[in-house]
């Protein structure tokens, strides 16, 4: 690599790794590794599909777009080694017990047992509160400051004394349309929590199962997004990435929606809330 890296007819190295953190690291570890300082353009593409790598290489990214990303790369490099290696042979030697320690694993645990001290600590509370039946309707009593539940049993009886053999009387109905928006696109955690949900597949399964949908068959985009949205120019490639979809059961969906033009609606298409890469959807490619 670092021969092809120092060599007089190249002028300037073009980063193709994996779009991510990660990815960063392993490419600028070996350019600080051989020494070279020639200019760095970045590919930087959400999907594998040849579309998407041609467009890529006509779109190349300056190198120093990504310095911060590199930088926390290094952060949690270091931070493996500091916490991961050095304290878990700490704790091990000082306990003479296989114990581990990790910038991610140790946090989690405190508030896990955090979070069990206090439910050990809990001391359970009787509160009360006041409904009244009729044929087709709940009520349900409420203070002025919109409370429904009390831990005073004397103040509930005796509101509930007051209004004994009482007459309820409507005094007005609001009626107001409500909106139900459908759910937000998905990022890797959304859609490992609802893997699990639905097929009982563990985090590790349906991260693995995305990335041959991603890396082999090229029809799902990069996997590890944190994003639930979409960047304004991805918008025009949505009618062409639902054809791809059209296929057995889902043609017939696939086909209503494209009847009409996708509206780019603030609900799933923000640049703002965009980070590396957008919500994972589909691609272009079509499924044989």
């Amino acid at each position: 690599v670092k021969s092809q890296l120092t060599r007089n007819d190249v002028n300037e190295i073009i980063v193709a790794t994996d779009a991510g953190r990660e990815g960063e690291l392993v490419a600028r570890w070996i350019i600080d590794k051989a020494n070279v300082k020639k200019p760095i353009k970045r590919l930087w593409i959400s999907s594998v599909t040849d579309k998407a790598i041609k467009e890529g290489f006509a779109n190349l990214k300056p190198g120093k777009n990504y310095d911060n990303l590199y930088a926390a790369a290094v952060a949690r490099s270091e931070a493996d080694w500091y916490i991961g290696l050095n304290a878990t042979r700490a704790l091990t030697t000082r306990f003479n017990a296989q114990l581990n320690c990790g910038r991610v694993q140790t946090p989690t645990v405190a508030i896990i047992a955090a979070r069990e001290d206090e439910i050990k600590n809990f001391k359970p509370q009787t509160y009360y509160g006041i409904e009244a039946q009729t044929d087709s309707l709940k009520l349900t009593w409420q203070d002025v400051n919109g409370n429904s539940r009390s831990f005073n049993k004397e103040k509930i009886d005796a509101i509930v004394k007051a209004l004994g053999n009482q007459d309820a009387k409507i005094a007005s109905v609001d009626r107001k349309p409500k909106k139900s928006f459908a759910p937000g696109l998905y990022d890797l955690t959304e859609l490992q929590r609802d893997a699990n949900k639905l097929f009982g597949y563990s985090a590790k399964e349906t991260l693995n199962i995305m990335q041959k949908l991603y890396e082999s068959h090229k029809v799902l985009t990069y996997p590890r997004t944190d994003s639930r949205y979409l960047s304004s120019d991805i918008v025009g490639t949505l009618p062409e990435r639902l054809k791809a979809c059209g296929i057995g059961e889902y043609r017939t969906f696939a086909n209503k929606i494209l009847t009409k033009p996708i509206k780019a609606n603030k609900s799933f298409v923000d640049d703002s809330k965009v980070s590396d890469h957008h919500a994972i959807i589909p691609t272009e490619g079509y499924v044989n």
